[in-house]
């Protein structure tokens, strides 16, 4: 394969996406830890020494309740809040080739080979490149026709090996990744 080239503008809405799933595993541990907390709450509580405390079991519950809904709605907060998003939301112009990836995006450009990429995962309406654990560029599959993307597909197990993890490939590792 020689090159594939995606042409995009990216939504506040697909930032949104793409942050929660970047962040999945550590957001899977921060609920977690929530749902141990409330455990304890409601524990605590019950054993008290004067009694089952419902009022304060009742209080402490909501603001733990609260505390993960605005954990959940953090990544939708920050791309509204944010007023950089200019250059994240302009016209991206992606082109993937066997010795790398490049992006024009405004005035500014940028080129990385594959050695630097982490990984690249797939999901139902993205693929993300991971430049860093925690720092992943969203390629929308909308970008893309079908024949584009399968053989996007094909050059990217061959370019990064084994840190792909694409559907379609049918490797355990892709399929655990997708879920």
């Amino acid at each position: 394969m020689t090159e594939v080239q995606a042409v995009f503008s990216l939504t506040k809405d697909d930032l949104v996406k793409t942050s929660r799933a970047v962040s999945r595993r550590d957001r899977r541990v921060v609920y977690m830890f929530f749902g141990l907390v409330a455990v304890l709450v409601v524990g605590s509580g019950v054993v008290a020494r004067d009694g089952p405390r419902y009022g304060l079991m009742l209080l402490q519950l909501g603001v733990l309740g609260a505390m993960a809904f605005v954990f959940w709605l953090y990544p939708w907060i920050s791309v509204h809040r944010n007023g950089r998003l200019a250059a994240a939301l302009a016209p991206q112009e992606w082109r993937f080739r066997p010795e790398g990836a490049s992006v024009v995006s405004g005035t500014s450009s940028a080129s990385f080979p594959w050695s630097s990429v982490v990984r690249v995962v797939e999901n139902a309406d993205y693929l993300l490149v991971f430049v860093a654990e925690a720092i992943a560029h969203p390629v929308p599959k909308r970008a893309l026709s079908p024949q584009e993307l399968s053989s996007l597909r094909s050059g990217l197990h061959e370019w990064v090996s084994g840190r792909a993890a694409l559907r379609g490939s049918g490797d355990p590792e892709s399929r655990a990744a997708q879920q």
